[in-house]
């Protein structure tokens, strides 16, 4: 499951219950950019316990107040909330978002997939430039 090739992690990821497999893909497919970052956990054998008091997530956008316009977990849409759901906040020049999973949620969970979707706020004249063919793809849906 956890590849970076897009194609094996959604196959894989729709293979999983927990999961709303279309909201996945549709967020990974529609670009303009998909960045997927893996970080394996733990072997149950380094920890004796598993999480029981919750975990949080925190993601760091390059802008001081895009518009959010979805943090999903597992593909399935998250509401604002102090300990279940998300926040964010400016700072530094940045924002940044952190996901709450209380512990009644996350002590049944060994997956967490994070997405955000987000509209800057702010064009920029220098920095980074999409591949040309997700620049294809967004010229054929204007």
């Amino acid at each position: 499951m956890l590849t970076k090739d897009r194609d094996q992690f959604l196959l894989a990821a729709g293979a999983r219950n927990e999961i709303d497999a279309a909201a996945l893909s549709g967020v990974v497919r529609s670009g303009p950019e998909i960045m997927l970052a893996i970080d394996k956990a733990r072997s149950a054998g380094d920890s004796p316990e598993p999480i029981q008091h919750g975990i949080g997530f925190r993601l760091r956008l390059p802008y001081n107040r895009p518009t959010i316009n979805a943090v999903r977990l597992n593909g399935h849409l998250l509401e604002p909330g102090d300990s279940d759901g998300w926040r964010s906040w400016p700072a530094n020049g940045f924002t940044q978002v952190q996901v709450n999973v209380p512990p009644q949620k996350s002590v049944k969970r060994d997956l967490y997939l994070i997405t955000c979707e987000y509209e800057p706020s702010e064009v920029r004249r220098i920095g980074w430039t999409p591949p040309a063919e997700v620049l294809q793809q967004l010229r054929d849906t204007e």
